[in-house]
């Protein structure tokens, strides 16, 4: 049989309980999440991007100093050519040298294109 004290403070303890509840209210946390500077960062995964990229120019300027070379290289076809042409040929001085200015512009269009052309590297394979 509780005792007359214990009634008295689990009726006190009660009214407090319900006073609590009655004096409640509501509160929204607006604030945003923490921000946990060493997991925004992500240094692994910029480091991996960076030497990708790095790889990439590197694959992209071998690959234009294979072509420079295929357009400067004179084909075995082209060699056999010469040899098969008369040896007795009388050029004029200006017309050869017309004709190598105009390959030579020809040859620096197409390298300036290939200069200017963006890299494409489809990043979603």
């Amino acid at each position: 049989m509780p005792s007359h004290l214990s009634k008295k403070w689990e009726e006190r303890s009660r009214l407090l309980h319900l006073k609590k509840l009655k004096d409640v209210r509501p509160t929204v946390d607006n604030a945003p999440p923490k921000v946990h500077p060493h997991l925004e960062m992500r240094l692994t995964k910029l480091k991996l991007e960076e030497d990708r990229l790095v790889d990439i120019k590197r694959k992209n300027q071998i690959l234009l100093e294979r072509i420079a070379f295929q357009m400067v290289k004179i084909s075995e076809v082209d060699r056999k050519r010469q040899l098969q042409t008369p040896a007795i040929r009388s050029f004029d001085s200006n017309e050869k040298r017309r004709r190598d200015n105009a390959m030579i512009a020809t040859q620096n269009e197409i390298f300036e294109c290939i200069e200017n052309k963006s890299p494409f590297y489809n990043r979603f394979e």
